[in-house]
């Protein structure tokens, strides 16, 4: 979910404590440091993207219920059918684990239909 400062400005990671775009900066997976303030520019002209599993704002993911972010999955989904990205990175494990125990889910539904129709 976004910050507050985030979600009232539609910068991502614009607090100025985040370490966000510092590391991503580090990592060399983007050419230049910028203020998150001075990124949609930069995300508009490039193949990467950034969106939140749960839209609503909070200060820390410990904040988002797990039923909450299992509920917003769908939507997420429906994010990575739409854009088809080669990868995904989640920022937080928490957040992953919403998303893998949907996917396990639909795996185990998928499975039990194709039994079913043997």
């Amino acid at each position: 979910s976004p910050g507050y400062m985030s979600a009232e400005t539609g910068h991502h990671f614009l607090n100025p404590t985040n370490h966000f775009w510092r590391a991503l900066h580090a990592g060399s997976l983007v050419p230049t440091l910028l203020p998150a303030s001075e990124t949609t520019p930069f995300l508009r002209c490039t193949t990467r993207g950034l969106t939140n599993l749960v839209e609503r704002p909070s200060i820390e993911a410990a904040e988002l219920r797990a039923q909450e972010m299992v509920e917003s999955v769908p939507g997420f989904l429906g994010k990575i059918g739409m854009w088809r990205p080669k990868v995904v990175c989640f920022v937080g494990k928490g957040i992953w684990l919403a998303v893998q125990k949907c996917l396990e889910a639909r795996i185990a539904e998928d499975a039990a239909a194709v039994k079913a129709e043997l």
